[in-house]
């Protein structure tokens, strides 16, 4: 049976994998997509929450400086991040994926993970190198 790509609204299902903890995990491949000719980065969903990948220590941020949107999201380096790996082995492993000289060693270390609630809409703060992530819900937007 083929997918049905005509309609506005596409869902792919993720894989769901077991962590040693027993806690469970989906690397998504996709998700709620308003076009499916535009394809998402895979992301980390544990407990109805995406992982996020930003730099919080002073210096040079991490999307900041590269503004990759799939490096946010990129399932490797969130695995790295929780097996405490270097900061070399994520620019290794960047350099491997020919994300290009935006992507430079010094960003690499000190990595961290803000869990987001799936659909929920954030940007990345960042400040002379320190970067946050701010959710639409909790922060104060203004119209004109």
């Amino acid at each position: 049976m083929e997918k049905d790509l005509s309609s506005s609204v596409h869902l792919e299902l993720g894989i769901k994998k077991k962590r040693k903890s027993g806690q469970e995990t989906e690397v998504s491949h996709g998700h709620f997509i308003p076009n499916p000719r535009i394809a998402r980065a895979p992301r980390v969903i544990r407990d109805g929450k995406v992982a996020v990948i930003y730099q919080p220590h002073h210096g040079l941020g991490w999307y900041s400086e590269h503004k990759i949107e799939a490096l946010l999201f990129a399932p490797e380096i969130v695995f790295m991040i929780e097996q405490e790996e270097s900061g070399s082995k994520v620019y290794e492993y960047c350099r491997s994926m020919k994300y290009g000289w935006s992507v430079m060693d010094t960003i690499c270390h000190g990595l961290n993970i803000k869990w987001v609630p799936v659909s929920e809409e954030f940007r990345i703060h960042e400040s002379d190198g320190r970067e946050t992530v701010v959710l639409k819900s909790t922060d104060q937007w203004f119209t004109a």
